[in-house]
C-alpha cells in the first residue's frame, strides 16, 4: 500500500527535504511511501530544495494558497492513501504501519474512507486537522473543496467525510502538532502558521462553510468507526455509517426540541408572573 505524504509548505524554517526526511526516518516501510511538496513560486528556498522531485508549484499571493498547495500535491499523488501534513507537524515511529492496521480489510481502492489521527491535545477532538483518505476518497469527494484557502477547510472534509463517506478512529496514532500561535514570541511561530491564521482567512473560511453546509449539519456531531473486524465483511462494515448519521440527526433533533421547549418555558414564566 503506497501512502503519499502531501505537503503544503510556505517559507518554512524547515526545508521541504529536512520535514520529508523526518517522516521517512519515523517509517518502517519507507519505499512505500512518496512526498511530494505544493510551494509557491516565490519561495525561493524551497524551489531550490526540491528541485528535482515530484512537486506542485502554486503562483505568487498575498493571500494563504494552503488548501491550493495541498491539492495541487494530492493530484500528482499516486498513493493508496493520500495523508495531509503541514510544516508543523511530526509523526510518532511506525506511523505508516500504524495507518495501515487502521485501514485493515477495507481496500483503498475501492472503498471511500477517511482516518482521523490524534493530532490534537483532546482524545475526544474529531476533526481531522490533517486528513488522509482513500484513493477512492479522492477519486470521489476529491481532497480539500477549492472554495477554501485555509481555515475551515479541515471542518469541510470532516463534515463530508461523515455524510459522504465513513471516518475510520485512527486517534491512538500520536503524532507532535506543535503549532506555535500562542507563542510569545513571533519568531517562533512558522510564516505558514501566521497567513492561515489571520482574522481576514477566518470570516473569509467561516463565510465559505456556512454556504456550503446547512446549520444542522454543521452542529451535528460526527462518529468515528474502529477498524474493521477480521470477521466482518467489508460491504457491511461501510454501512453501519448510515445509523451513526442516523443518530446525529436525532441528537440534533433532540437538541432543537430541548432548546424549544427551553424558550416556551421562559415565556411562559415571563407571562403568568
Amino acid at each position: 500500500m503506497l501512502i503519499s505524504l502531501c505537503h503544503a509548505t510556505f517559507k518554512s524554517k524547515k526545508e521541504p527535504k529536512e520535514i520529508r526526511d523526518i517522516w521517512l526516518k519515523n517509517a518502517l516501510n519507507k519505499d512505500n511511501i512518496e512526498y511530494i511538496p505544493g510551494l509557491n513560486e516565490d519561495d525561493y528556498l524551497s524551489l531550490s530544495n526540491t528541485e528535482g522531485i515530484k512537486r506542485y508549484i502554486s503562483k505568487k499571493s498575498t493571500k494563504c494558497t494552503a488548501v491550493k498547495n495541498w491539492n495541487g500535491a494530492a493530484y500528482l499523488s499516486k498513493g493508496d492513501l493520500i495523508f495531509v501534513i503541514a510544516d508543523d507537524l511530526e509523526p510518532c515511529y511506525g506511523w505508516d504501519i500504524k495507518l495501515k492496521e487502521v485501514a485493515m480489510g477495507l481496500n483503498p481502492n475501492k472503498y471511500a474512507f477517511a482516518i482521523k489521527i490524534g493530532d490534537s491535545q483532546s482524545d475526544n477532538d474529531k476533526k481531522m486537522r490533517h486528513p488522509i483518505i482513500s484513493r477512492k476518497f479522492y477519486e470521489k469527494f476529491g481532497l480539500f473543496d477549492k472554495r477554501f484557502r485555509g481555515v475551515f477547510c479541515d471542518d469541510d472534509i470532516t463534515k463530508r467525510a461523515f455524510w459522504k463517506a465513513i471516518i475510520l478512529d485512527g486517534r491512538d496514532i500520536k503524532l507532535i502538532h506543535s503549532h506555535h500561535t500562542n507563542s510569545n514570541n513571533k519568531n517562533d511561530i512558522p510564516i505558514s502558521t501566521k497567513l492561515i491564521n489571520t482574522e481576514e482567512e477566518y470570516e473569509y473560511g467561516f463565510s465559505v462553510i456556512q454556504k456550503i453546509w446547512r446549520h444542522h449539519k454543521l452542529i451535528s456531531p460526527i462518529f468515528l468507526l474502529k477498524k474493521k473486524s477480521k470477521i466482518l465483511p467489508a460491504s457491511f462494515f461501510v454501512k453501519i455509517v448510515f445509523f451513526l448519521r442516523f443518530v446525529s440527526n436525532l441528537l440534533v433533533i433532540l437538541n432543537f426540541k430541548a432548546v424549544y421547549k427551553a424558550i416556551i418555558t421562559k415565556i411562559s414564566n415571563f407571562l403568568t408572573k
